[in-house]
């Protein structure tokens, strides 16, 4: 079966193996945009709208590559079933009482995250953005608390009814609260030497958003004894090298 094959495989036979509460769920297609990549996958959602949670998405690749290391279709359906019901479960309790459309329930839960901007292009025309520097972008993530967050679309920015100014204002300050910005020396870190100078937060996630807190810079300064490079790691943290 190839890849095409597979695919269409999977969405015909998922909802068999899902109980009966989800007979008239939808199964939509996804050509999902994620930071610094593409994925294509599905999500089994609720017909009706307004009863709707954060549904999850089942990327097809990482299907495709265990079925190809031997791994029998009906176990990842099977698998894939209950990630599903367990994702539903989670929507409900993560937005229990949080309406996502109104800015005031959600103003202590949006944080920054910096982005590059050519490898995002496509992704940077759906969500709320600044430039930053020449080649980066600042976009805008709402938290919804045990490592779940979504990158805030326009629509939804839309919906609020703020100003980008303000977003900012809320975001930059909650980023800084959530997870405190750390410098922290590397150990046998990804084969690099020893001893160098790592900006990042303390749940290393979209941590490398310290850049642009000038007093974690001038702390950073102090500690190499003057001007540093800052060398890309990924979006979780940044190397400095003076």
């Amino acid at each position: 079966m190839n890849y095409e094959e597979f695919k269409c495989t999977i969405k015909e036979r998922i909802k068999d193996y899902l109980p009966q509460k989800y007979s008239d769920w939808e199964v939509e297609e996804v050509n999902f945009l994620k930071v610094n990549e593409k994925n294509e996958g599905f999500s089994v959602v609720n017909p009706k709208v307004e009863e709707r949670g954060t549904a999850s998405i089942v990327y097809y690749d990482m299907l495709f590559n265990l079925y190809k290391m031997g791994h029998p279709l009906e176990e990842l359906l099977k698998n894939v079933a209950e990630l599903i019901q367990a994702g539903d479960d989670f929507a409900k309790e993560e937005l229990e009482g949080i309406n996502v459309n109104d800015y005031r329930e959600c103003k202590d839960k949006v944080i920054i995250e910096v982005i590059n901007k050519e490898v995002n292009k496509e992704l940077l025309e759906t969500l709320v953005s600044r430039d930053y520097l020449t080649d980066l972008a600042v976009v805008y993530r709402l938290v919804l608390g045990n490592q779940k967050s979504a990158l805030i679309t326009e629509s939804l920015f839309e919906e609020w009814g703020i100003t980008e100014e303000e977003l900012f204002e809320d975001a930059y300050r909650n980023t800084s609260i959530q997870s405190e910005f750390v410098l922290k020396r590397t150990n046998h870190h990804q084969g690099l030497p020893d001893d160098l100078l790592v900006l990042t937060n303390e749940k290393c996630l979209f941590g490398a958003t310290a850049m642009i807190y000038p007093e974690k810079l001038k702390e950073a300064a102090k500690l190499l004894g003057g001007d540093f490079y800052l060398l890309p790691s990924s979006i979780h943290e940044m190397f400095l090298i003076d």
